[in-house]
């Protein structure tokens, strides 16, 4: 049987498959949360532009989580930087001290931010193939990648000793 996310049938989602779409709206918070606040400290319109695109991503998975009834309250009342899972809070403050170095240690955790952000999309879409769930998720891989471009070459621009392979290493 197909899963399908739509109301009605909103059983064929597993807690497994919930508990990954709630991580992944807070890891598109995170993203947007350390975008902006790097955004402030440099001015890098490279990082107000990813932000911006975050919060689509974002969006696009609460109206997901919004079609099976997900309670989102807990995480939609956190302020900027505040987050219910405790890994993703370890995650922004480290990325937030490692961020404010330098414009390019900045950069580089937007690289970093992104290159996460593909492993874990992938993985959850193989989790739910044939949903729409999944569509959404194959949308948000493939703006990942191209952050993830658009942070390398922001990288590269500001230090050109700094290379990355086609691979994203």
């Amino acid at each position: 049987m197909v899963k399908s996310i739509a109301p009605a049938q909103s059983a064929a989602l597993d807690a497994e498959d919930i508990s990954t779409l709630l991580f992944m709206i807070e890891e598109e918070k995170l993203a947007s949360d350390v975008y902006a606040a790097l955004y402030d400290l440099f001015g890098n319109s490279v990082f107000a532009n990813i932000a911006a695109s975050e919060d689509k991503h974002y969006a696009a998975l609460v109206a997901q989580a919004d079609l099976i009834d997900l309670d989102l309250s807990a995480i939609e009342a956190n302020a900027a930087g505040v987050f219910i899972d405790p890994d993703l809070q370890a995650m922004y403050d480290a990325l937030i001290a490692w961020g404010s170095t330098s414009e390019t240690d900045a950069l580089l955790v937007g690289v970093a931010i992104e290159e996460t952000d593909i492993d874990d999309i992938a993985a959850a879409i193989e989790d739910v193939a044939g949903t729409t769930l999944a569509s959404v998720y194959q949308n948000l891989l493939n703006g990942s990648y191209n952050h993830l471009g658009a942070f390398e070459a922001a990288v590269t621009a500001l230090d050109p000793a700094i290379l990355f392979g086609t691979d994203g290493d």
